[in-house]
C-alpha cells in the first residue's frame, strides 16, 4: 500500500487483497523526559475499577498542545506522504538485502506514524537522526507532527468513501513513577488518539506485556498474535505503538 492515495483506493469486481494488519512497537528503555515537575499518578489516590488495570498518565491539569496554531499546507501533507514513499523503497531495500529474490509487500506507514510521534518527544541527536530517516531534514518535529496529522486525515476519508476497512490505532505505556513531559502525552492524545497509560514494566513485566498484547489484539482485529514478552519490556520505561487494519481490493488485480 502506497503512503500517498491520490487516487481511489479499490475497485468493484477485483479480488480482494485480504487483510493485512502491521505494527510498530518502540520499546525506549530510558526516559523521553527528565521533567521533575509533572510527576507521574499519585499512589495515595484509590483507582477506579478501569484505573487498576490501566491508569491513565494524562495529568489532571490540562497540558499545552504541542501542534497549537501550527497550518498545515496540501504541499505539507503532499511532503509527508512522498517522504513516507522514500522510506518505504528504503525499507524494501532492507527486506531485499535480508532475503534476496523474496516477495515484499511493503508499505512504511506505520513506522513513519510512530516516527513523527517519537519525533515529538526527541532532542539532541535522537530527534536529528529520526528526522534523517523521515527524510525530514529542515523540518520541524512539531510541523512534521501536525502534517503527518493531516494526512492521516486524508487517508482516512479516503479510504471511508471507498467503503474500506482501514483502522489506525497508537498508544503509549509508561513506567509508573517516571517523569513525563505533559505536553508531549496530551500532543499526542489529542493528534493522534494515542492515550497513555502506567504500567510496572520493572515490578510486574507479565501483566504489562499482556496489557500490551491485547491492546495489538483489539487493533488489529485478532490478527497479530502477542508481540512482545515480559523479558522483552522489563527494562522498558515506555512502550509507543501503532497498528494498523486494512481490508481492500487489490487496485489492479494479478
Amino acid at each position: 500500500m502506497s503512503g500517498h492515495v491520490s487516487h481511489r483506493l479499490t475497485q468493484p469486481g477485483l479480488r480482494r487483497a485480504g487483510i493485512l494488519s502491521t505494527l510498530v512497537v518502540a520499546i525506549l528503555a530510558t526516559a523521553c523526559s527528565n521533567t521533575t515537575s509533572l510527576p507521574s499518578a499519585s499512589t495515595s489516590v484509590t483507582p477506579s475499577p478501569a484505573q487498576t488495570a490501566h491508569p491513565s498518565a494524562t495529568p489532571t491539569p490540562e497540558p499545552f498542545n504541542l501542534l497549537a496554531g501550527i497550518t498545515v499546507t496540501p504541499g505539507d501533507e503532499t511532503a509527508a506522504a512522498e517522504a513516507s514513499n522514500t522510506l518505504t523503497v528504503d525499507v524494501l531495500h532492507q527486506l531485499e538485502l535480508s532475503k534476496p529474490n523474496a516477495n515484499f509487500v511493503d508499505s512504511a506507514y506505520s513506522v513513519a506514524t510512530a516516527l513523527a510521534m517519537l519525533e515529538l518527544g526527541a532532542k539532541g541527536d535522537t530527534q536529528t537522526q529520526i528526522a534523517a530517516v523521515m527524510h525530514a531534514a529542515g523540518v520541524t518535529p512539531e510541523q512534521q507532527a501536525a502534517a503527518w496529522k493531516q494526512f492521516d486525515a486524508s487517508l482516512l476519508a479516503t479510504a471511508h468513501a471507498d467503503g474500506i476497512s482501514l483502522d489506525v490505532a497508537n498508544a503509549i505505556w509508561l513506567q509508573k513513577g517516571l517523569p513525563f513531559d505533559a505536553a508531549f502525552l496530551n500532543t499526542l492524545s489529542t493528534n493522534f488518539a494515542s492515550p497513555s497509560s502506567l504500567v510496572d514494566f520493572n515490578g510486574n513485566p507479565q501483566a504489562a506485556a499482556a496489557l500490551i498484547n491485547r491492546w495489538v489484539s483489539a487493533a488489529t482485529h485478532g490478527i497479530i498474535p502477542p508481540v512482545v514478552t515480559a523479558s522483552q519490556v522489563q527494562p522498558a520505561k515506555l512502550v509507543l505503538a501503532d497498528a494498523i487494519y486494512f481490508d481492500a481490493h487489490w487496485m489492479n488485480q494479478f
